[in-house]
């Protein structure tokens, strides 16, 4: 127990266990009267990522969200990295926090929008990062296309497929 020179008293726990956990109660007394608190103590985890950012690829334009659930006491502060820069909000860039997910979003993206992105979860235990890389591509490739080109050889194989086999029955 402490007390510095503008009459505040503070109480230190050095090298807190599990067994100092739980509900505290300090009281005050002097000759005018008694005063008391009550005080929760609680250990402090490092942040763990539940679950992590993948690499995104989008096209010039699209709206896409790095997401991230993160756990940790006290509740992280997040904070987010694109090619080492720290990110502030803007009218490209917002941040969403629900519960333990955090996500980044960017808006109307652009080929330079293209790097590694990085959120940074810290709170007085630790602190613990991950990445992921973000490709903004100019061109649409027409994926669709070739999709129906795939498909329509496949239905072709098999029309040929059902074809030999009725022949080959009639056959026997």
């Amino acid at each position: 127990m402490s007390m510095p020179d503008d009459d505040q008293h503070s109480l230190k726990i050095m090298r807190v266990k599990s067994g100092d956990v739980g509900q505290l109660m300090c009281v005050a007394s002097n000759k005018f009267g008694v005063d008391s608190c009550i005080f929760s103590v609680e250990m402090a985890a490092p942040p763990t990522f539940e679950s992590i950012m993948e690499d995104v690829d989008v096209h010039m334009g699209e709206t896409p969200r790095l997401a991230v659930v993160v756990e940790g006491k006290p509740i992280p502060d997040i904070l987010w990295f694109k090619d080492d820069t720290l990110l502030c909000e803007s009218s490209h860039i917002t941040f969403l926090y629900d519960d333990n997910e955090c996500s980044l979003v960017l808006l109307n993206t652009s080929p330079e929008d293209s790097g590694v992105y990085t959120c940074t979860a810290k709170n007085l235990a630790g602190s613990v990062s991950c990445k992921a890389e973000l490709t903004v591509r100019t061109v649409k490739e027409d994926k669709e296309d070739t999709m129906e080109d795939k498909e329509t050889v496949l239905r072709k194989m098999r029309r040929l497929t059902d074809y030999y086999d009725i022949h080959k029955e009639i056959g026997r």
